[in-house]
């Protein structure tokens, strides 16, 4: 005997009922054990399309109209086996449903799995999409944070000497976007490129640079970063899809309002060692053009590793890995030239902090 609920399709009463099942029919049987009705199997059809499991079972007949059987159990269709149309794929259910879940999970481990091992290349091939008004809208954002937190140099004198050698430097080029450098009053001997053409130096590099040679390597190397547009690759891969979207979709607003947290993205960023390589061939390249001696790049790498601590909170190396290698492969490159600035220039250029006052 299985137990139930009965509607004759007549009227609205619901009855409770137990049924017992033959090899022929289904017998009805009511509270005071009198026989309601009998339905022959050969008519029975399941009467709802079923939507997951623990929903009521509910039968009905051909042959009795809008009549129903409703059980809470499943086990009336281990009962009514194959002879009842649809009692075979609602039995499985229960089974097929956990095994569609975690084949849906499994799946989509892998799928974010691909995503994840696929973002550096699809990164590459994705950010030449990238608008250049919309790199420079990010390479701005990120240098006005970071001109809110620290003072921006700007001394008139030192300024010129720094335009005109950013002049000499990108003389004959055409760069996707113009070059532009900011210095900020900060201690650290450091300097980055933005997406953009955005370039920022700290002060701290003016001083610790030895000659206006050693600035001017360093300077075109992070030229070089902007040239392969390797800031807008490094930004797209740390901070996710969602900045892919936004950049390729030309979101100006989703993109001002990240500015704060992509700075802080990008000055812990470390480019790849082919990144740094290929900063490094395009800076002497750019160094020889302008007529300027290209050995103060490796020269200044060379000094800032044996005095500074690698990846030194802030520091060059913090950012700039592969020093040695670096050093060796620029050795065979290096070519004679002229100085970076005069010897007032660059005096000039290095007070070009004094707008800001003393520290």
């Amino acid at each position: 005997m299985y137990e139930g609920a009965f509607s004759d399709g007549k009227t609205a009463v619901l009855r409770e009922v137990r049924v017992e099942v033959t090899r022929s029919r289904l017998i009805i049987i009511g509270e005071e054990e009198a026989a309601l009705d009998e339905w022959s199997i050969e008519g029975l059809r399941v009467a709802d399309a079923i939507h997951g499991a623990g929903q009521p079972i509910r039968l009905a007949h051909r042959d009795h109209g809008e009549a129903r059987l409703a059980f809470e159990s499943p086990e009336i269709l281990g009962a009514l086996g194959d002879a009842l149309p649809g009692a075979g794929r609602r039995r499985m259910w229960g089974k097929r449903f956990f095994v569609f879940a975690a084949g849906t999970l499994a799946a989509a481990v892998l799928l974010i799995g691909a995503l994840i091992a696929a973002l550096p290349w699809a990164v590459d091939r994705l950010s030449v999409l990238v608008p250049a008004r919309i790199e420079d809208a990010v390479g701005d954002g990120i240098m006005g944070a970071l001109g809110a937190k620290y003072p921006t140099c700007g001394a008139p004198r030192g300024k010129a000497a720094l335009d005109t050698l950013v002049a000499r430097l990108t003389a004959g080029r055409r760069p996707r976007t113009p070059i532009r450098v900011r210095v900020f009053r900060l201690r650290q001997p450091n300097a980055f490129a933005a997406p953009g053409g955005h370039i920022g130096v700290f002060e701290g590099l003016l001083h610790f640079a030895a000659t206006p040679e050693e600035f001017a390597g360093v300077l075109a190397h992070e030229m070089g970063h902007a040239a392969q547009r390797h800031p807008t690759k490094s930004l797209l891969r740390a901070a996710g899809l969602g900045l892919i979207f936004s950049a390729l979709t030309g979101d100006p607003s989703a993109l001002a309002a990240a500015a704060g947290k992509l700075t802080e993205t990008l000055l812990s960023l470390s480019f790849t060692r082919e990144a740094e390589l290929e900063a490094d061939r395009e800076a002497l390249a750019m160094l020889s053009r302008a007529g300027i001696r290209s050995d103060g790049l490796s020269r200044f790498l060379a000094r800032i590793k044996r005095r500074a601590p690698a990846r030194s909170s802030g520091g060059y190396f913090s950012t700039h890995p592969a020093a040695g290698e670096r050093i060796a492969a620029m050795r065979s490159q290096i070519r004679q030239g002229g100085p970076a600035m005069t010897v007032a220039e660059w005096l000039t250029f290095r007070r070009i902090c004094s707008n800001t006052g003393s520290w």
